[in-house]
């Protein structure tokens, strides 16, 4: 018997869950400088919009930095008679912009399964600390050799896919309209040695320096949708899968659960932030996170707030569990990440955060789930 339960979902930041591609200015898209937007066509459309013509074919095939889709398009004239294409308010021209997830129809989507791990994330932690000290360093050890500790961890504590609780749980994508989207350009905070955080700069041989940046296609912050989680109690109660017992069994303690995670992995943020940067750059992103673990704190039974996409870091694969005493030191030094030494700046030491014109504006990835009775 499934149990459904639907839930608005509202994304509380801007929301980035990329597939893969990054489009390039030369062949994908036009920045329109007069009124300071970029423009992506729908190759399908364009191609059947010069079905008929050769010319146009041998010419859309043969763009390149000298021929460029602008150049294309200036020359054939027919971009406003393209009714699919995707049109962003921008205010400069970029290199390339990284493509929001969507489905064969070009419908924008987060897709449940990037959803269902974050929940799988939380449940990992729930089970951790619900450990003796003894299993739990146990655990860790077992890891300091693993390249993707978090998907070791994952097998370690939940199973194989087949073994795994996580399949009584189905979790619908989520789709949105292109209204719902913009353009963000995205920056990385880094931290130093003394705990400063300041931007991370390309540095380029003549001397001039700009912060490393992405653009990419984001759902907007208080974008609303609607998503279905199913569970299946009869693999839960009769399906031999691990820790089944373990499950909540009401989806208010399901709630709790993924809150009490979602506020250790907000609060690990907040501590990053909370070193002063000279500049004080920062301030604002620091206030969305004390507000975050306030609302996480306050979240009501019915309601849950996670992260999902791209962003959510080292903390989202791994819940922070190898925070625990000395053990990321440990990994570190096993797996030379970040040129390991002691002393060093604190692992992971960066994050991503929305800029516009060099002024700190959100963070990436956090979203309200409410149950609808």
């Amino acid at each position: 018997m499934n149990r459904t339960f639907v839930y608005k979902l509202t994304t509380i930041s801007p929301v980035h869950t990329g597939n893969g591609i990054e489009l390039n200015g030369i062949v994908d898209y036009i920045f329109d400088e007069s009124s300071h937007r970029i423009i992506i066509p729908d190759r399908h459309e364009i191609l059947e919009h010069i079905s008929n013509n050769r010319k146009a074919i041998d010419d859309l095939c043969s763009l390149s930095k000298n021929y460029t889709l602008n150049d294309f398009f200036n020359n054939y004239r027919f971009l406003n008679q393209l009714k699919r294409s995707r049109v962003y308010s921008y205010y400069r021209l970029c290199r390339s912009i990284r493509e929001q997830y969507r489905d064969g129809n070009g419908t924008v989507m987060i897709p449940g399964s990037g959803i269902k791990g974050s929940f799988r994330t939380s449940m990992i932690r729930n089970i951790f600390y619900g450990l003796d000290l003894d299993e739990q360093n146990a655990l860790l050890k077992s890891v300091l050799r693993e390249r993707n500790p978090g998907d070791h961890l994952e097998r370690n504590m939940l199973g194989t896919p087949y073994e795994q609780i996580f399949k009584s749980l189905i979790v619908s994508d989520v789709s949105f309209k292109q209204n719902h989207m913009s353009l963000e350009e995205v920056h990385i905070a880094n931290k130093g040695g003394k705990g400063d955080i300041f931007d991370k700069m390309v540095n380029l041989k003549n001397g001039f320096s700009f912060p490393m940046s992405s653009v990419v296609e984001v759902i907007k912050p208080n974008s609303v949708s609607e998503l279905i989680v199913k569970w299946n109690d009869y693999f839960i109660q009769n399906g031999g899968l691990l820790r089944a017992n373990e499950f909540p069994a009401d989806v208010e303690s399901f709630h709790k659960i993924v809150n009490k995670a979602s506020l250790a992995l907000a609060q690990y943020d907040l501590d990053y932030y909370e070193e002063d940067d000279l500049n004080r750059d920062y301030d604002h992103i620091r206030s969305l996170y004390r507000g975050l673990t306030r609302d996480i704190k306050n979240a009501s039974d019915d309601e849950m707030i996670l992260r999902v996409g791209w962003g959510s870091g080292w903390g989202g694969l791994t819940g922070n569990l190898l925070e625990n005493g000395n053990w990321l030191d440990k990994f570190r030094q096993n797996q030379n990440m970040s040129k390991y030494s002691p002393g060093t700046a604190p692992f992971p030491k960066t994050r991503k955060v929305t800029s516009r014109n060099r002024k700190k504006e959100d963070f990436l990835g956090w979203i309200r789930l409410e149950l609808q009775r």
